[in-house]
C-alpha cells in the first residue's frame, strides 16, 4: 500500500459540483499528481441558490446531502489511511447568503476545517494547477470557466515556477451556469436580449483585458495571444470540439487536457455553432447539465474573440483548485521535472543514458522539435512491452498512451501522446491487425508531417537497438550509429552510418533484416500523406568504430 505520509486528499467545492480526490505524491511519480481515488458529486451549489427568481440561501436539504458526501469521503480516507485532508471552497460557497452556517455544519459533522478561498487564493491555486499542465513553460491568458464566474489572469510559468500579479487577475460573473440562467431569462418577454447580453460581456472583457494587459510583456504578441482554457465549462466544450474535429473518424484521445488549437481553428469552431449540432445528443464526457450550458460557453467564446487581441493559439489544460493545491505541496525540484519522464522513470532500462545517446546519434542534428524532447521518455519505456506476444505487442504499444499504462499522465499534450504511441508501435515492428490500422493512420494525421515520418524512422532504429541490447544494458559496445542529411537536387536523403566493432563484425549479418527495415521506411509508400507526401530516402552506410 502507498505510504500514508505521501497521500493527500483534497475536496474542491465548486459551483457545478464537488470533487473528492486522493493523490499519491510518493517518488518517483509525484510530478504527475497520480490520483488513486476520485469521485465527483453532481451537487450544484450554484443551481440551488438560483432555483427561483432571486438568490436564496443554500437549502437545508442540500447542506444535508453535502454532509453525507463528506462523511462518505471521510470513511474512504480512513480506508486508505490518509492523514492529510484539505477542504477548499470557492465562489459558490464564498458568496452564499448562509456561507458561515453552511461551512460550520460541515465542520461539525466531519471535524475538517473548511477553507473558504478568497478570489486571490482561488486564482493562485488555479494558476498552479495550470502550471502543473504546462511543461517546460507557459505564457498567456488563463481563462478559468466555473459555474458562477469566469476568471481571467495572466500566467507565466517556467519549470513549475509561477509568476503572477494581483493586477493580472479579474473575476467576472459569466460562469457557465450563470450565463445559462441569463440566456434563459432573455427568452422571456421584456428580458435582456442575447445581443445585449453579448455586448455587456464584451464590454466587461475589454475592461478586464485593459487591466490585465499591463502584466504581459510588450513583445509577447508577435504570434498572437495564447489562451489557456480550464474549468468544467470549457472541458465539456472541448469534448464537443473533439467529437466534431473529424466527422469521418472519432477523435483518438479521450482526455481534453493537452488539446491544442491554432487561432484560426478556434475561430472556425466557434462560428460553426457546435452547440446546435446533432452530435450534442451523445458527445463523450458531456453530461446533460453540461450540454445545456454549451450555448452559453459558445457565447462566451464568441465574446472573447471579439474583445481580445488576435488569438494565435488555444490550449486546453487540466488545471483547477484541486490540481493547484496538490501541485503546491511539491518541492520546486519535483515541480521542474518533465512530466513524461517522471511518469516513465520507473520503467527505465539499466543503460538508459547510453541507449539514449545511441538513439540520438541516429537522428540528424539538424532535426529539432517536440519529438526530440520525447526521446528520454521513449527510451525509458522501450523495453516495457517485451513480455507481450507478437500477436499483441504492436497493438498494446500503439494504445499505451490512450488506454494503456500511460493514458493518465498529467501535464502532457496530445501531440506528445501520439508521438510516443507511434514510436513504440514502430519499435515493436509496426505490423498491426486491421482493427488498429485506422488508429495508426489517425495518430499520423494528428502529428502531421514531417514529425510523423521521423517517429517511424526513430522507432525502427530503436527496434534495432533493442535487438542488439535486449536486456537494456550495454556492458560492451556492439554498435555505433550516426545520422546525417544529404540533399540531392530537391530530394532529402537520410544517411544512417552503422559501425560494428571488429570483434562483433558478424552482427552486420545477424541484424541485416532490421537494417533493411530501417532503409525501407524511406520508400515512397511510407510517405506521410501518400506517395506524394512527406518522406525521405534512407541509405545505410558503414562507419569505422
Amino acid at each position: 500500500m502507498e505510504s500514508a505520509n505521501h497521500l493527500f486528499a483534497v475536496v474542491d467545492m465548486g459551483s457545478n459540483g464537488i470533487r473528492f480526490s486522493i493523490s499519491d505524491l510518493s517518488p518517483p511519480t509525484a510530478r504527475n499528481l497520480p490520483t488513486i481515488y476520485q469521485h465527483r458529486s453532481s451537487i450544484s451549489l450554484y443551481d440551488v441558490q438560483y432555483a427561483g427568481t432571486v438568490k436564496r440561501p443554500i437549502p437545508d436539504d442540500t447542506i444535508e446531502a453535502v454532509r453525507w458526501e463528506f462523511l462518505n469521503f471521510k470513511s474512504i480516507c480512513e480506508d486508505f489511511g490518509v492523514q492529510n485532508v484539505r477542504v477548499l471552497a470557492t465562489e459558490a460557497t464564498r458568496e452564499a447568503l448562509n456561507a458561515a452556517a453552511f461551512t460550520r455544519s460541515l465542520e461539525v459533522g466531519t471535524g475538517w476545517i473548511i477553507e473558504v478561498l478568497s478570489k486571490e487564493d482561488e486564482s493562485r491555486y488555479g494558476a498552479l494547477g495550470i502550471a502543473s499542465s504546462c511543461f517546460p513553460y507557459g505564457k498567456g491568458l488563463v481563462i478559468d470557466l466555473g459555474g458562477g464566474s469566469v476568471q481571467l489572469s495572466w500566467l507565466e510559468t517556467q519549470s513549475g515556477n509561477v509568476k503572477s500579479s494581483a493586477s493580472g487577475c479579474v473575476s467576472l460573473p459569466y460562469g457557465a451556469a450563470a450565463l445559462t440562467r441569463r440566456m434563459r431569462e432573455s427568452d422571456k418577454d421584456g428580458g435582456q436580449t442575447v445581443p445585449d447580453l453579448a455586448k455587456e460581456i464584451i464590454d466587461a472583457l475589454v475592461k478586464a483585458w485593459s487591466q490585465i494587459e499591463s502584466s504581459a510583456p510588450p513583445d509577447f504578441f508577435g504570434d498572437g495571444l495564447v489562451l489557456y482554457l480550464s474549468g468544467g465549462g470549457f472541458r465539456g466544450w472541448g469534448h464537443l470540439l473533439m467529437s466534431k474535429k473529424n466527422p469521418d473518424q472519432p477523435y483518438l484521445i479521450n482526455a481534453v487536457g493537452g488539446l491544442h488549437l491554432r487561432g484560426l481553428d478556434f475561430h472556425s469552431f466557434i462560428h460553426s455553432k457546435p452547440h446546435q449540432s446533432s452530435l450534442l445528443e451523445s458527445p463523450f464526457r458531456v453530461s446533460k447539465r453540461r450540454a445545456a450550458q454549451l450555448p452559453a460557453v459558445n457565447l462566451l467564446a464568441e465574446c472573447l474573440e471579439l474583445a481580445l487581441p488576435d488569438i494565435g493559439a488555444v490550449r486546453f489544460v487540466q488545471g483547477g483548485v484541486r490540481e493547484g493545491a496538490t501541485f503546491d505541496l511539491l518541492p520546486q525540484a519535483v515541480r521542474a521535472e518533465d512530466p513524461l519522464v517522471s511518469a516513465t522513470r520507473q520503467y527505465r532500462p539499466p543503460s538508459h543514458t547510453k541507449l539514449l545517446a545511441l538513439l540520438q546519434g541516429a537522428v540528424p542534428v539538424a532535426y529539432p522539435g517536440t519529438l526530440i524532447s520525447c526521446l528520454p521518455a521513449f527510451v525509458n519505456v522501450m523495453y516495457h512491452h517485451r513480455s507481450y506476444s507478437k500477436d499483441t505487442v504492436t497493438s498494446a504499444a500503439l494504445r499505451s498512451m490512450t488506454s494503456g499504462p500511460w493514458a493518465d499522465v498529467h501535464g502532457i499534450t496530445h501531440l506528445q501522446r501520439a508521438m510516443l504511441a507511434l514510436l513504440l508501435c514502430e519499435r515493436w515492428g509496426g505490423k498491426l491487425p486491421a482493427i488498429d490500422q485506422a488508429l495508426f493512420v489517425g495518430m499520423q494525421q494528428l502529428i502531421e508531417s514531417p514529425a510523423a515520418w521521423w517517429c517511424r524512422y526513430i522507432g525502427r532504429v530503436a527496434a534495432l537497438i533493442g535487438d542488439v541490447y535486449p536486456s537494456g544494458a550495454i556492458p560492451v559496445q556492439r554498435i555505433r550509429l550516426g545520422g546525417r542529411f544529404q540533399q540531392s537536387g530537391g530530394d532529402l536523403k537520410v544517411i544512417l552510418d552503422v559501425g560494428w566493432p571488429q570483434t562483433h563484425s558478424y552482427l552486420a549479418s545477424v541484424y541485416a533484416e532490421q537494417l533493411q527495415g530501417i532503409a525501407k521506411i524511406g520508400k515512397k509508400k511510407h510517405c506521410i500523406g501518400g506517395r506524394s507526401g512527406w518522406g525521405a530516402d534512407v541509405e545505410l552506410a558503414t562507419m569505422p568504430i
